[in-house]
C-alpha cells in the first residue's frame, strides 16, 4: 500500500519563505541567501526528505528472511465429561511446541532488494526534482522583487526630477526668463511635463 504525501506548490513554499521575513529585510536578502532560505525552510523539501529517509529504512529488510513463528497449540482438547480441559487425561490431545521458518526462494529476495533500491533512487530522483522546483520559484520570486523595488527607486527618481524641473520653470518665469508654454502641463507631484 502507497501513501503520497499532498504536493505543495513550490511557489507557494517560496512565497511562505519569502512572507516570514520582515519586510525591512527585503531588501538586504541576496540571491543566494533567498535560495538556501528556500532550501532550509522548503515544506515540500522537507516531506520529499522524509520520503528518502523511509525508503531507505524500508530498504533494510529487504533481503532479509522473515521472523521465525514461534507454534503453540492443543488438539483434540476435550471440554465436557470427566477429562474436560484437561489434557493429560485424553489419550487423543495433542500438545504442540514448535518453530517455523520460512525461507523465500533467492531471487525473490533479491528481486525485494532490488526493488527497494530503486525505491530509494526514485525517492532521491524526486528529492532533487523539488529541490530545483523550489530553486526555480524562490528566483522567479527574488526577481520580481527586486525588479519592482528597482522601478520603484527609478520612479522616486523621476519624479523628484520632474519636481525640480516644475520648480525650475516657475522659477524662470518668475524672473521672466522663460515662457508661459514651458508650464503648460507641469504641475509639482503629477511626474508629467509638458514638453513633447
Amino acid at each position: 500500500m502507497k501513501f503520497r504525501y499532498p504536493r505543495i506548490r513550490p511557489l507557494g513554499a517560496a512565497m511562505c519563505c519569502c512572507a516570514m521575513l520582515l519586510p525591512s529585510l527585503a531588501g538586504a536578502l541576496t540571491f543566494e541567501d533567498a535560495l538556501q532560505l528556500a532550501e532550509r525552510r522548503s515544506p515540500s523539501l522537507q516531506a520529499e526528505a522524509s520520503k528518502l529517509i523511509a525508503a531507505t529504512q524500508n530498504a533494510i529488510p529487504a533481503g532479509e528472511l522473515p521472523d521465525p513463528k514461534l507454534l503453540l497449540g492443543l488438539q483434540n482438547l476435550p471440554i465436557e465429561g470427566d477429562a474436560s480441559w484437561r489434557p493429560g487425561e485424553d489419550g487423543m490431545t495433542m500438545q504442540m511446541i514448535g518453530l517455523m521458518q520460512e525461507v523465500p526462494n533467492r531471487g525473490k529476495r533479491e528481486a525485494r532488494v532490488e526493488l527497494a533500491q530503486a525505491g530509494i533512487g526514485r525517492a532521491e530522483a524526486e528529492r532533487r526534482v523539488e529541490a530545483l522546483k523550489v530553486r526555480q520559484a524562490t528566483a522567479q520570486a527574488w526577481i520580481a522583487t527586486h525588479t519592482l523595488e528597482r522601478k520603484l527607486e527609478l520612479f522616486k527618481t523621476l519624479f523628484d526630477e520632474n519636481r525640480l524641473l516644475a520648480e525650475t520653470v516657475r522659477a524662470k518665469i518668475a524672473g521672466a526668463r522663460g515662457q508661459i508654454a514651458d508650464s503648460v502641463g507641469t504641475s509639482p507631484g503629477s511626474g508629467v511635463t509638458g514638453r513633447a
